[in-house]
């Protein structure tokens, strides 16, 4: 069988893979020139130093990505970071560790002995988590973030934080529109699991070099299956055609002829695609599908890198950012390049520093924060930076900043809302399939759940063909 898939991103090549092993001919298409989609390396010529399009963190309860990357290789104990839940502000406001304890006393302990909260808050939160448990993670149809929160009386202080840089870390969507129930799944498979499962994982190389790149090379594990990636060329045409044996309808992308197509884009490029496709007898719930795709909306998520004249020295890889809107102070959070990325391989001295002095500033939800204006956004957020830097007496000083780059992703993630009726992989169309963060895998738009709803369209499709 040959099986195209449109997008080389995590969901795409996740399902490449899945395909490529199950001995078929897979073609990858991706108008780009590196792997990896929306977490992709890329190169700042105002740093002169190569970095991912916007930083990532992954945890431990991501068992589809970890087992993709055991499957292509990847040695993980070089290639990721991975420590036990540890998570501070940087002026020392609030500190939140995991001990190494059975469930549930990690997490118990953990709030017990955690700083920023008053008795009172721990209680409740922890009271919150454990009744989600009682209800099978289950909360009302239609609950907000917000009403979970209300309805469970965490108090202003508990929700600013820590619930709400947790629910724009993992949702990128505001409060009082993030749906509770998707919320509650990432509470299930984080603190409600195993302690293993809240460990933070990070990348010490860039993304694509990570496991993306790893397609170019790749072997399947069946002898008939490989994947061949088209780099640089975008589909513009998809359209349905008969099979080779006329009977067993087939795909045509961009006028050559596959049994079956895989859809791995954003949103925007897959209705392009799709609106191509008959939409009557051949499919008569197209215009409805195709309606249900409209609805979704997006939010920017900008990553801040700077560029420091030697490197911080920071204690750990990542810092919690205190917002002040007021101040022009919008990061959530702080991530040390040095302590993360291997030293590349270079005899250029000057280009070996630049590239390690490096510190990225995440800002989720980051429309009022572009609104700013790129030159005063960096502006405040370094003073953010060396304002709360300076509350900490544990820290060095911050070293001057000798340069900058500001990325948008402008359609980083769907915006996770209450009520969002999200897709299967399947699709009206018997021979078309979706695979993308945006469908329903149950989770947010997170690389897990890329690469779980390509492992799911590749198992559909290879149902569908038996």
């Amino acid at each position: 069988m040959k099986v195209a898939v449109i997008g080389a991103g995590w969901a795409g090549l996740s399902a490449a893979v899945q395909i490529a092993d199950a001995g078929h001919c897979v073609t990858v298409y991706e108008s780009g020139h590196t792997l990896g989609g929306r977490a992709r390396r890329v190169q700042s010529p105002q740093l002169g130093a190569t970095i991912d399009n916007g930083q990532h963190i992954m945890l431990g309860a991501y068992t589809h990505s970890l087992a993709l990357m055991a499957r292509l290789g990847v040695d993980t104990e070089q290639a990721l970071l991975r420590q036990a839940l540890d998570i501070q502000s940087l002026d020392e406001s609030f500190h939140l560790a995991l001990p190494k304890l059975p469930k549930p006393w990690h997490l118990l302990v953990g709030l017990h002995r955690a700083r920023g909260l008053t008795l009172g808050q721990k209680w409740r939160m922890a009271a919150a988590i454990q009744n989600l448990k009682r209800y099978q993670w289950q909360v009302p149809a239609g609950e907000t973030v917000t009403q979970w929160l209300h309805r469970h009386r965490q108090s202003p202080h508990s929700i600013k934080t820590f619930w709400q840089p947790l629910c724009l870390a993992t949702m990128n969507t505001p409060l009082d529109q993030a749906c509770a129930q998707l919320f509650a799944n990432v509470l299930r498979d984080s603190l409600g699991a195993q302690p293993a499962a809240c460990d933070i994982i990070i990348a010490k190389t860039d993304l694509s070099s990570l496991w993306p790149d790893k397609i170019l090379s790749f072997q399947a594990q069946h002898p008939s299956g490989n994947i061949d990636a088209k780099l640089g060329n975008a589909v513009t045409q998809l359209a349905l055609s008969p099979g080779s044996d006329q009977r067993t309808p087939g795909v045509l992308v961009n006028g050559q002829g596959y049994d079956r197509a895989i859809i791995a884009t954003q949103i925007p490029s897959a209705l392009r695609l799709l609106k191509q496709l008959p939409q009557a007898a051949t499919a008569p719930d197209a215009l409805q599908f195709l309606e249900t795709l409209t609805a979704f909306e997006f939010t920017p998520i900008t990553t801040i890198s700077l560029a420091l004249e030697e490197p911080w020295r920071l204690p750990r890889p990542m810092f919690m950012l205190r917002e002040d809107h007021a101040q022009g102070f919008f990061g959530q959070w702080l991530f040390d390049y040095h302590a993360l990325i291997t030293p590349p391989q270079t005899t250029d001295a000057t280009r070996a520093r630049s590239h390690h002095a490096i510190v990225n500033v995440v800002i989720s939800n980051a429309a009022q924060a572009i609104a700013q204006g790129r030159s005063s956004l960096v502006e405040k957020t370094i003073y953010q930076l060396q304002t709360q830097a300076q509350e900490n007496a544990n820290l060095p000083a911050m070293p001057s900043v000798i340069g900058h780059e500001v990325i948008t992703e402008k359609r980083a993630t769907f915006t996770a809302q209450a009520g969002l009726q999200r897709p299967d992989n399947t699709t009206p169309w018997p021979t078309i399939s979706l695979a993308a963060d945006w469908t329903n895998t149950g989770y947010p738009a997170v690389l897990e759940g890329a690469i779980k709803s390509g492992y799911d369209a590749a198992q559909q499709l290879l149902r569908s063909a038996q």
